[in-house]
């Protein structure tokens, strides 16, 4: 089902200046993905069309997720403090749900790539070489990943493609070498 979430997002200028954090309403669908978005004080909503932004550790710019000039498939996008853009991360379907690594090296995404079904695993791009790597297939869909302080750890949400499973939270060593689940 739809739902409303509300949390404190960063936001940055055209330019990757970082300016803070505010607060936000996002309206979603039913795969959580952002279809209309509130922002700060007595501002205009704004589709965001499935975009997923987040700034990276240090700084030096972001990770974007959109859709493609083709609209069938969103991709990861680097950008940096000088507007200076490119594509660390591309699939059909989606490459969405970006989060950095606490040394801002990696990016750990949520993806349909590797399964004909398109249910969602997890995957690491080396942002030094743009190399992606599988950390998760599974027949369930793996969301919403984000990194232990240390990183060696990803957490992340697991939702059972057949009914009568339930949810699970999870998380999974950057190696994929090791997971557990609760739930």
């Amino acid at each position: 089902p739809p739902a409303l979430i509300i949390e404190a997002v960063d936001t940055v200028r055209a330019d990757g200046v970082p300016m803070g954090s505010t607060l936000a309403l996002r309206l979603t669908d039913f795969l959580r993905s952002p279809i209309l978005e509130l922002k700060g004080r007595g501002r205009a909503a704004r589709d965001i069309g499935g975009y997923w932004t987040v700034n990276s550790p240090d700084g030096s710019g972001r990770i974007t997720a959109r859709m493609t000039t083709d609209g069938r498939s969103s991709d990861l996008f680097w950008v940096g403090r000088d507007g200076s853009e490119r594509r660390v991360a591309s699939a059909t379907p989606d490459d969405v749900e970006p989060s950095f690594s606490p040394d801002g090296r990696f990016v750990a995404f949520t993806t349909g790539r590797w399964d004909s079904l398109h249910h969602q695993d997890l995957a690491i791009v080396e942002l030094a070489t743009d190399r992606v790597r599988a950390l998760s297939r599974t027949d369930a869909y793996e969301r919403t990943p984000h990194w232990s302080p240390d990183g060696t750890r990803i957490a992340f949400t697991r939702k059972a493609a057949y009914p009568g499973v339930a949810d699970s939270a999870c998380w999974i060593t950057v190696d994929g070498a090791l997971s557990r689940c609760i739930g």
